[in-house]
């Protein structure tokens, strides 16, 4: 059979048969009031970063507006003819394998021709072939 683990003492109940409910009891409100010191350290610790947050914001604006910056404050006036190069030119988009780490390259909306890379970028140069497969020797 089963028996009722030993405990410690309860401080509020004195009643045998329902030390063990106690002990329980006051672990869980032990417990509970460790969370809730937790909780408000966390909700002050939130109110400083934000508080820190909005000082930094502050100073990022009032750099912006100290800084003359047409990237910053104003339209950019766009040179057609750039454009027009620029669109005439072929873009790549590269992508990694997360698994072994190689990467690839492909021209912009073209999703099923993917063509290996080296760092610098570069497609593989093509492996020569020596040997063709009706050669006899």
């Amino acid at each position: 059979m089963s028996s009722i683990p030993k405990v410690d003492k309860s401080k509020y109940n004195h009643n045998k048969p329902f030390a063990w409910i106690d002990s329980q009891w006051e672990k869980f409100m032990t417990e509970q009031k460790e969370l809730k010191s937790h909780i408000k350290q966390l909700q002050d610790d939130l109110v400083t970063c934000n508080e820190h947050f909005q000082k930094q914001r502050k100073n990022m604006e009032d750099l912006v507006s100290r800084v003359p910056s047409h990237y910053l404050t104003k339209k950019i006036a766009v040179d057609t003819a750039s454009v027009d190069s620029y669109e005439e030119q072929t873009h790549y988009i590269y992508e990694r394998n997360p698994d072994t780490q190689q990467l690839y390259r492909r021209e912009l909306g073209d999703y099923n021709n993917k063509i290996p890379v080296d760092d610098d970028k570069n497609p593989y140069a093509e492996q020569l072939s020596l040997f063709q497969p009706n050669d006899v020797y």
